[in-house]
């Protein structure tokens, strides 16, 4: 393909400019007493200003978070959460916060703000977070800009080593070593690059980044899109000459004659431009590869090593001496009152004088439950990590005794898939192993400190063998890097798009739509006085256009007769954003009739998504 710098560029601006953000984020807390769920009159006029705040944006989300000091059991701390967040949710509700603008989340004592157990610390701990996403539009281009706020990715590689990435949603890209050079042919100032990526393979994504599917005079369906941008030192970059990135691109259904556009950005949006470079089809099939295995086979597990397990029992609690209550001095005798009285002084000094050494012993006790905790926290890492030298063993064992009979790919997904699933399910014998650590005082334990065990998820269960991560991805380059020697990938059922291309920007596998002229027809109606965009999008084939004006009405040109549409209109009135849209079949003279509400993003992406 020819270079093309002008087209970098403009893609390289319409990113950015796509990118203007119309989205605010408020944050607000409120604190409560010990043990209450009740609004104190200073949290009130907190929240008051934040709710006057709220006022001034077109459309916001909030989100509220209860929080628990640690004292109290877990249960009753959760609930206690619950109860403080709905009481701010309620209040909003109470001054005119619609309930479809709130979220209410509560955690108890599991996210505390600081760990310390003095009473300053408990009092920031009982507090209820507010966030809030609040938007502030100006025109219909700021309503779409906030339809998809995370589909950009960032990555640094290294010039210098060939690089797999995989794509949030399924989009592989695969660049080759010495790949990129300065827009003027010279070399790089370093190895390390900033890879910008994007893909758009829904219809939110491609109005979104205001994407259609057309040349400047012919329909085309798309198979999906992706944006590619190379930079170093805020300079952008380009292809070495011979060079070319790989992009395979999950597909539902095999469509025949898909080539290979280049995105072009003109003042309403981007559109496509031919290369007649044919976009080849990877099918998913049997497949027998094999590659270099040792470096999971040679490799060996660190030692163990977990101190002694069974410990004395836990010193008993220091639980505070009893008070006792003074004797009514109606009910008694003199002579039996005095009697009583000196057992209740006696009882009182008792109390008095353990409460001024009780705070060491508490500080001793705590002391020492937390080494004991620790411990028990090691004996449970040291289980899980014994476990998985057990099961990954065991897959080590059978890649060698396969290795020459099945698949290497096969054998490796086997590995991952015990490490993602059969040992992220572990159960840990947590009673057991608390009775050697704490002794026959564990459940005194349990009444009164706060413990919970980690948590090993998948994520985490991997993170306990780090060195073997490493391992794994070094054989799952050589596979790949066979995959592609082969024209063969085999991760998607349906199989995959492979393009080929030697330009950055926006890349896009499509074809042209092959009707005859007498096929076709135009979709007409008036303009409305709303600041309005409009989208013709497809239902049976995966196209979004978009209209020209004329004469004060709106027209789509070159439209299928028979096809399936759904026709939006997204807009913007009296700081609030509008959405009308009607579904039709080209050419069966329904009359068009947009009737634009209130909308809230959730709205548009779910008529989008629903197409």
């Amino acid at each position: 393909m020819k270079k093309n710098t002008l087209l970098l560029l403009l893609s390289f601006c319409f990113l950015f400019v796509s990118n203007l953000s119309a989205q605010t984020q408020l944050e607000h807390q409120v604190n409560f007493d010990s043990d209450q769920s009740a609004l104190l009159a200073s949290s009130q006029t907190g929240l008051d200003k934040f709710a006057m705040e709220l006022a001034f944006f077109n459309e916001y989300n909030i989100e509220i978070i209860g929080h628990t000091d640690q004292d109290g059991s877990l249960e009753y701390n959760k609930e206690l959460s619950e109860k403080r967040a709905s009481a701010v949710s309620q209040y909003f509700v109470d001054r005119g916060i619609a309930k479809e603008n709130i979220s209410v989340r509560f955690k108890g004592e599991s996210d505390l703000l600081l760990q310390a157990n003095d009473e300053e610390s408990k009092s920031k701990n009982r507090r209820v977070e507010i966030i809030a996403k609040a938007y502030a539009y100006q025109s219909p281009e700021e309503i779409i800009s906030q339809l998809q706020k995370d589909n950009l990715e960032i990555h640094t590689l290294d010039n210098k080593i060939a690089s797999v990435t995989n794509m949030k949603n399924g989009t592989q890209v695969n660049i080759p070593a010495d790949a990129f050079c300065q827009l003027d042919g010279s070399p790089l100032e370093s190895d390390e690059i900033k890879l910008t990526l994007k893909e758009a393979h829904n219809y939110i994504d491609m109005v979104d980044q205001n994407l259609f599917t057309q040349t400047e005079d012919q329909m085309i369906e798309t198979g999906g899109m992706v944006f590619i941008q190379a930079e170093q030192n805020g300079k952008l970059l380009k292809l070495q000459e011979g060079k070319t990135i790989d992009l395979l691109l999950p597909r539902q259904e095999h469509k025949p004659g898909m080539e290979v556009f280049l995105g072009q950005e003109d003042a309403d949006g981007v559109i496509w431009e031919e290369t007649g470079e044919a976009v080849s089809s990877v099918e998913k099939d049997e497949l027998f590869l094999q590659v270099d295995l040792s470096p999971v086979l040679d490799f060996e597990f660190a030692p163990i090593e977990v101190g002694n397990s069974k410990l004395a029992a836990m010193p008993a609690y220091p639980h505070p001496k009893r008070k006792a209550n003074p004797p009514a001095r109606a009910i008694y005798s003199q002579e039996k009152y005095d009697e009583l009285y000196k057992k209740y002084e006696d009882v009182m000094e008792l109390h008095n004088e353990y409460e001024k050494v009780r705070p060491q012993e508490l500080a001793e006790w705590k002391e020492e439950f937390m080494n004991r905790r620790e411990l028990l926290l090691d004996i449970q890492k040291a289980y899980y990590t014994k476990n998985i030298e057990k099961r990954v063993g065991y897959y080590i064992a059978k890649m060698a005794k396969q290795k020459n009979t099945v698949s290497h790919h096969t054998l490796l997904a086997d590995l991952s898939k015990a490490l993602d699933v059969e040992i992220g399910n572990m159960p840990f014998p947590a009673k057991e192993y608390m009775i050697d650590v704490f002794g026959k005082n564990y459940g005194e334990v349990l009444d009164n400190a706060h413990f919970e065990y980690l948590q090993y998820d998948t994520r985490r269960i991997v993170n306990l063998v780090p060195d073997l991560q490493p391992k794994i991805r070094e054989v799952e380059g050589q596979i790949m890097k066979k995959k592609l020697e082969m024209g063969y990938v085999d991760e998607n059922v349906f199989g995959r798009y492979l393009v080929s291309t030697s330009d950055l920007g926006w890349i896009n596998c499509d074809r042209f739509m092959e009707f005859e002229d007498w096929q076709l027809t135009e979709l007409m109606f008036a303009d409305n006085n709303i600041d309005s965009k409009y989208y013709l999008v497809f239902k049976d084939i995966k196209s979004i256009i978009r209209p020209r004006k004329k004469n004060g009405e709106i027209v789509f040109n070159g439209i299928p007769r028979g096809e399936k549409v759904r026709l939006i209109s997204i807009g913007f009135q009296g700081k609030q954003a509008q959405m009308a849209y009607q579904d039709l079949v080209v050419g069966n003279k329904k009359p068009i009739n947009l009737k634009h509400k209130s909308a809230r993003i959730d709205d548009i992406k779910r008529v989008l998504s629903s197409t």
